[in-house]
């Protein structure tokens, strides 16, 4: 078991507690083309009272051959999706892309559109500001290529699993806990689970609905003439009076 220890920029962090009904979030499963085991670890998580997962398809962009393909379709996974423990709602499931990448390589736009969320593992520093991505993976089990100049715990975390199977999930009440070990607080590590990941989705949710904004004025209507008369004769009235 693998804890991905990822940075949100966008993230607002608030402090609650487990008493409140916070909808805890796992944003990586890893992809398998094994349909069952996917479906077994997606039962799991709900099993486990995680109401949102988030499927894992990494790309490297480093490695030439390899493009950006379109996700799997997350409604032909399941005829009817698993009921989330203790809620009356089923999981939700979204598609995450993240990249390995450095400054020099692009996101091609037409296929990134396609995932909910859009991450990237840096391999320089000027990567983590070059793209437009709701998270920056860190894997904190695995040297980094660089020194982050900017430590990522400052309350603008979430701590996701990884998970290639069942048994590598742990529940969102021990991950809260795990957080203490990254150096998070009590407050910190509930929101990484629960209210950083509803604001990375939020962060993301514009890439596929939003394709502008339009902002409108009241216009002032011409005046009719007989507008123009019941106007003079009220200034004509003031001034004699």
């Amino acid at each position: 078991m693998a804890f991905r220890l990822t940075h949100c920029r966008h993230a607002s962090l608030k402090l609650y507690t487990w008493k409140h009904g916070l909808v805890f979030m796992d944003l990586n499963i890893s992809y398998t083309t094994d349909k069952k085991r996917l479906q077994n670890v997606i039962a799991t998580a709900a099993t486990l009272g995680y109401s949102t997962v988030a499927i894992n398809y990494v790309v490297d962009l480093q490695q030439k051959k390899q493009g950006i393909g379109n996700p799997k379709c997350v409604s032909e996974l399941y005829d009817t999706f698993p009921v989330v423990q203790g809620k009356s709602r089923t999981i939700k499931v979204f598609n995450r892309l993240p990249v390995v990448a450095s400054e020099h390589h692009t996101l091609p736009t037409a296929e990134y559109k396609a995932y909910d969320l859009v991450a990237v593992y840096p391999k320089t520093e000027a990567a983590c500001m070059t793209f437009d991505v709701d998270i920056i993976c860190v894997a904190v089990t695995e040297k980094q290529p660089f020194f982050f100049k900017r430590s990522p715990v400052n309350g603008n975390v979430i701590v996701t699993s990884g998970a290639e199977k069942p048994l590598e999930l742990r529940g969102p009440y021990d991950i809260g806990n795990l957080g203490l070990l990254f150096g998070l607080s009590e407050g910190d590590g509930k929101s990484a689970i629960s209210t950083n990941c509803r604001s990375v989705h939020l962060h993301g949710e514009p890439r596929k609905t939003a394709l502008g904004i339009v902002h409108t004025m009241k216009k002032d209507q011409p005046l009719t003439e007989r507008q123009e008369d019941v106007s003079a004769s009220k200034r004509a009235k003031i001034e004699t009076a």
